[in-house]
């Protein structure tokens, strides 16, 4: 649904600004690519609002599993801003080469309105028995097969006492309408009299009180809800025959002319409240509704005492009765398919309130766990804040924000210590991919501990670098000394691997600097906690500029010692040029202080705490350093994860069931039933006397939903119409003016069943033109989904039946005119009338004396007004009321001679025929209004118990969606997939080889100067270096920069890596590598680009300091408290030396991947042999400038002329 979409994306404002006239370079696959992640916030903040419509409904195919995702439309618009939250989802699913990952997309993207698809694996089956999991469509008017789902349930014996008890109140209500009207009878024959041929008042009265008697008995019983539970059944029965008693036993009573049409209406009426009233089943009601129809018919014949046939009046009485039992069949089938639903939906409800619940707190408890791991808890709340701020904007629509959320606040007094293991490089070469890992891992998770220990937090891992803080959330007066504590620690740990593997040359270099740092988090992807100041800068050149085994401090944090420690000299500036232009006198912490440091737990020597289970490692030999490391039995990255996706939430179907019974007080309960409260509190949002909601939005989307069974509607009001059409043309006049009124409405239901059907009920509809199918369909849906045209076509369907009912009584308005006072009781007396007079010809007199039949038209016009059974009861009263009141006016005014000869003709009793119409039409409209609020009310329950899981569902959805968000941005896509799968071994640490990948550092050497020389408190500088960052992560979605995987950022330094998806590839693949290099060196002209934009607009001209390298890497994830996905290798080091010894403004690359680009046809100029620390001589190229004369005013297309385009790309 393009349009759909598009509307959606509209009311979101979901502005992507991927690199301002960057974006000019995405071809319509690159759009495409970004499409599903802005789905997925649409699909999550916006459906409220765009699929308002549709909402889970009766109507719609009901999925015993959740349906296969549906595949969206590119969208082709180019917005203009992201924010926050948008930048990160736009991010989370797009240029994913993984299959999985967009097989994983495709079912979070995918859904209607109809039943919200989730792609969570526990919530996809909701209301589905365990073991039963399967994909099946149910036909939604099949009994037979809601039947088999209830049994499959266990549910239908619940349900049975459920169709009990709405029947109890029925049965109630029915005896309550004829008490009422027996209390009418009754006062009006005393009151009105008899006329000289009626029946003697005391036999009326007897008559009448005794049926009254009865009837109250009944409904006394049937209120004792015990009692009628245990003998529904019987009591059914016994109402119907007091029905038939009733209707039966007066007749011979009557001194009154007996007639066919006599008895009609009481009949007509008995039949409709078998079927719709009683507690009895479908076949009990078929069977007693005809025994009540036919006896009448049988009793009529023998007892009717006319001089004329009376054949045309029982045939005429067999249809009615005929339409009678098959509105009533009509109305008990539907309406126990609407129960059936209602009650199959309520327990969908609470099963899924049980499971939402679950998942809710699993969801939470998820984030929790994920917030924690990537930002320290002080900034877990503001994080909180600025998502929910961000979801109401996007709801609300609001403005947006011209800069991204900057997340930092400063703190004073701060410890920052930078701890570098001297001599891990060539270990890493030495060491497998595991062992390597597992090495890293141990010893940042021994770092982590001490680091609590020490009330320090741990800020970033930079390949072998540890560096933390502490006096940061919450100020500390000895950070000072927890800091240096802790980097002696970090040296006993270090010497202690020394000592037990043998490795001479592994030592720890720490640095550690006092002053004030701004912390937070930047950019849009891969978030990690991070300071910044000239501080940080000072202490992580301390490292560098200290000795091995030693703790390298300032004079600034050695007055905050105190005089805690002896220290040394250790003239920093020799060996550092910052820390000589900084112009610090630095010292060395004593060695004697680390031998007088209390023993740790859980160091190499001491009992080690694995899971709660206390081991003492033996070593008898020297160990290797992953062996040795391994002992300490730090927990494996994610390992809680694997729980929370494994957790249950799926509800027992025997706690289900019963909640079910209590909600609906099936059972004997004590106390308050908390799942009763939750229904109730659910249909609360109904009003007592309209039954509309009390919410607008809630209001609209029930008036306006689909409604399949139009179409019966319709069909059901048609044959009501063709039956009356029967009756009338059998019994009553008509004329030309009859038949073209006829023939017109006629034409007019025929228009009425296209529009609802759309002709599928055809055999040549297959056979019609897929565009014709096609058009048809959506003037279908059309009609059948908006509730304005829905009531203007119910309005006109009982127009034409009410206007059919009434237009014979036309051709007997003469009688008014030609007949005098008196001239009926001639007739009536003589037989005869005056032959000279034409107006005595029995031809034209003969069908004006029948009537009752009018009446019994009428009564069948008013019946079809129950047969639109989702119509608005509101709207059906004011038809039926409308049409009471017309046919009153009938009665009494325009066409009373017709009644008045009919009077004369039979005798009347103490009722006139029009008096006893107004009564009965009266009676039938009441019931009609009581079976239609019941229906209604049911109808608004099932309809407020989906769209309740609807909301829950969506809110579940969203959770999994930012779970998923955040752990995408600790994690790649694809090594996110592998924390994912349920049944992973969680004890497993993750790493891969990567032999193909490219690695690339950005710097901004000159926005150290700006910082300092700018704002003093840095919050302005940081904000431009959050814009800077977030530009350079949105243009990571672009289609030509799939694969290229940010890992980091290191101050204003960006560092990136292209292949990490392919690491498993077992051998060196040079398409690959090329690939992946050509792409890294487009990707880094980009940025350039981009910054030279922000430059313009920041008035600072801003240059990167690029290297970029190729080769193998190791990636993998360390660090259980905080996991970070890192790579570590020769690869990794060069490419960092490439840039730190680069050149500001061009990008440096070694030989080897010049030679690439040189294949390429990217030229590259020799720069020199430069002296690479760890590597000796290297030669150097940068990539020609001949490639990147491109001024801001150019687009992307320009950079993408200059390099190959892959195919895909």
């Amino acid at each position: 649904m393009p349009n759909a979409l598009d509307e959606t994306l509209k009311k979101a404002n979901l502005e992507i600004d991927v690199c301002g006239m960057i974006m000019d370079g995405l071809d319509n696959k690159s759009v495409a690519s970004l499409q599903l992640p802005i789905y997925l916030l649409s699909f999550i903040y916006k459906l409220r609002k765009t699929s308002t419509n549709h909402v889970l409904d009766d109507e719609e195919t009901i999925q015993l599993s959740a349906p296969n995702g549906a595949k969206s439309e590119p969208e082709t618009r180019r917005p203009s801003t992201v924010s926050f939250v948008e930048d990160v989802a736009v991010r989370h699913y797009s240029g994913s080469s993984n299959a999985g990952a967009k097989s994983r997309a495709r079912s979070l993207s995918s859904g209607g309105a109809i039943s919200l698809t989730s792609s969570l694996s526990s919530v996809d089956a909701i209301g589905v028995p365990d073991g039963r999991r399967k994909k099946a469509k149910l036909n939604k008017w099949s009994i037979i097969q809601l039947r088999k789902v209830f049994k499959t349930y266990a549910i239908d014996d619940m349900y049975a006492r459920y169709w009990v008890r709405l029947h109890r109140l029925l049965l109630f209500k029915a005896l309550v309408i004829y008490l009422l009207y027996n209390l009418v009878m009754v006062i009006t024959a005393n009151v009105i009299g008899f006329e000289e041929n009626a029946h003697d008042l005391l036999t009326v009265n007897l008559y009448l009180g005794l049926s009254f008697f009865v009837a109250a008995v009944l409904a006394a019983v049937v209120m004792i809800r015990r009692v009628f539970l245990r003998i529904s059944l019987q009591l059914g029965v016994l109402t119907w025959v007091f029905i038939n008693a009733v209707l039966f036993v007066y007749l011979p009573l009557t001194d009154n002319v007996i007639l066919p049409m006599t008895n009609v209406p009481n009949v007509f009426y008995a039949i409709f409240v078998i079927h719709t009233m009683l507690p009895l089943s479908r076949p009990w009601s078929i069977v007693l509704g005809s025994i009540t129809g036919v006896t009448d018919l049988i009793v009529i014949g023998f007892m009717s005492n006319v001089g004329f046939s009376n054949a045309t009046q029982l045939i005429a009485n067999f249809i009615i009765y005929l339409c009678s039992n098959l509105t009533g069949l009509y109305h008990n089938y539907l309406t126990d398919i609407a129960h059936r639903h209602t009650f199959l939906d309520t327990r969908r409800f609470l099963e899924a309130d049980i499971r939402y619940s679950r998942e809710r707190d699993k969801q939470t408890k998820m984030k929790e766990n994920l917030l924690n791991k990537i930002l320290p808890k002080h900034l877990i709340e503001d994080v909180k804040k600025v998502l929910n701020r961000k979801l109401v904007e996007v709801d609300c629509m609001g403005p947006k924000r011209v800069f991204h959320e900057l997340l930092v606040e400063r703190h004073d007094d701060v410890s920052i210590l930078f701890a570098d293991i001297v001599s891990f490089t060539p270990l890493t070469t030495a060491l497998e991919p595991s062992d390597l890992v597992t090495a890293l891992n141990e010893l940042f998770g021994r770092f982590d501990e001490l680091a609590e220990t020490y009330h320090c937090l741990r800020i970033k891992m930079l390949g072998d670098c540890y560096y933390c803080a502490c006096g940061l959330p919450n100020p500390i007066p000895d950070h000072a000394q927890c800091t240096v504590k802790m980097g002696l620690q970090m040296i006993r740990v270090i010497r202690d691997i020394r000592e037990e593997t043998g490795v001479s040359a592994l030592d720890m270099r720490i640095g550690i600097h006092t002053g004030y740092v701004l912390s937070g988090v930047l950019g849009l992807q891969k978030w990690q906690y991070d300071i910044w100041s000239d501080n940080v800068t000072i202490a992580n050149h301390m490292e560098s500029g200290g000795v091995a085994g030693r703790v390298h401090i300032t004079e600034t944090t050695l007055r905050q010692l105190g005089g805690a420690y002896e220290v040394e000299s250790a003239n920093g500036g020799d060996r550092d040029d910052v820390i000589k232009a900084s112009n610090l006198s630095t010292f060395f912490i004593a060695t004697s202080q680390t031998d007088t440091l209390e023993e740790m737990p859980a160091s190499g020597k001491s009992q080690i705490t694995t899971n709660g289970i206390h081991r003492k490692p033996t070593l008898k030999r020297r160990h290797s350093v992953a062996e040795y490391m391994e002992t300490w039995g730090a927990e494996t990255p994610f390992n809680s994860l694997t729980d929370y996706l494994e957790d249950k939430t799926i509800p027992e179907a025997n706690v289900v069931n019963l909640q079910l019974e209590r909600t609906f007080h099936l059972q004997k309960t004590t106390g308050k039933s908390d799942d009763r409260d939750k229904l109730q509190a659910t249909i609360s949002q109904i009003r007592p006397l309209s039954l509309m909601f009390k919410r607008a939005d809630l209001e609209h989307l029930y008036s306006n939903r689909k409604d399949d069974s139009f179409k019966f509607y319709v069909g059901c009001a048609f044959l009501i119409f063709i039956l009356m059409i029967a009756v009338q043309l059998i019994q009553l006049a008509w004329s030309i003016t009859y038949m073209t009124t006829i023939s017109i409405c006629l034409c007019g239901f025929i228009i009425m069943l296209v529009l609802t059907t759309g002709l599928k009920c055809l055999p040549c509809y297959t056979k019609l033109p897929s565009l014709c199918r096609s058009h048809l369909y959506k003037t279908t849906k059309m009609w059948i989904s908006n509730r304005w045209l829905k009531n203007a076509m119910t309005f006109f369907c009982l127009v034409m039946i009410f206007t059919t009912s009434i237009l014979p009584m036309r051709d007997c308005n003469f009688l008014n005119e030609r007949f005098p006072n008196g001239t009926f009781d001639e007739l009536a007396t003589n037989g005869s009338l005056n032959k000279s007079d034409p107006v005595s010809d029995m031809e034209n007199i003969l069908p004006c004396l029948f009537a009752p039949y009018y009446l019994y038209t009428c009564m069948l016009a008013l019946i079809s007004c129950s047969v639109f059974l989702r119509v608005s009861h509101l709207v059906k009263g004011v038809v039926m009321l409308i049409g009471l009141v017309i046919f009153n006016v009938m009665f009494y005014d325009v066409f009373q001679g017709v009644f008045d000869l009919y009077d004369s003709v039979s005798g009347a009793d103490f009722l006139s025929s029009k008096a006893r119409g107004s009564v009965i039409t009266a009676v039938v409209c009441i019931t009609l209004l009581v079976l239609d609020r019941q229906i209604e009310r049911n109808l608004r329950i099932d309809f407020l118990c989906k769209n309740k899981m609807k909301e829950d569902k969506e809110e579940v959805q969203r959770n999994e969606l930012l779970n998923e968000l955040l752990l995408t941005n600790i994690l790649p896509r694809h090594v996110a997939n592998h924390f994912m799968m349920r049944h992973r071994d969680r004890n497993e640490l993750y790493h891969q080889t990567c032999k193909n990948s490219c690695v690339m550092f950005a710097a901004i050497p000159d926005f150290k100067a700006f910082f300092s020389d700018i704002d003093v408190t840095g919050n302005e500088c940081l904000r431009l270096l959050n814009e800077i960052i977030s530009c350079f992560d949105k243009m990571l979605i672009m289609r030509k920069f799939d694969g290229v995987e940010k890992i980091k950022t290191i101050g204003s330094t960006y560092m990136v890596a292209a292949g990490l998806a392919h690491g498993d590839d077992a051998t060196q693949d040079d398409d690959k590598t090329e690939k992946n290099v050509l792409t890294m060196v487009r990707f880094a002209f980009a940025m350039r680009v981009k910054l030279e934009v922000l430059s313009h607009h920041a008035f600072y001209n801003y240059h990167l300091r690029i290297g970029i390298n190729h080769g193998e890497v190791i990636a993998g994830v360390v660090g259980a408290r905080k996991p970070q996905y890192d790579i570590w290798g020769d690869t990794v080091n060069v490419a960092s030396r490439m840039e730190s010894h680069g050149v500001i403004g061009r990008i440096q690359v070694p030989e080897s991947t010049a030679m690439i680009l040189a294949k390429n046809n990217v030229p590259c100029d020799f720069r020199s042999t430069i002296k690479v620390k760890g590597k000796g001589d290297m030669s150097v190229y940068l990539v020609s400038d001949r490639c990147s004369m491109i001024n801001s005013a150019e687009s992307m297309e320009r950079v993408d002329s200059m390099f190959p385009r892959e195919t895909g790309l």
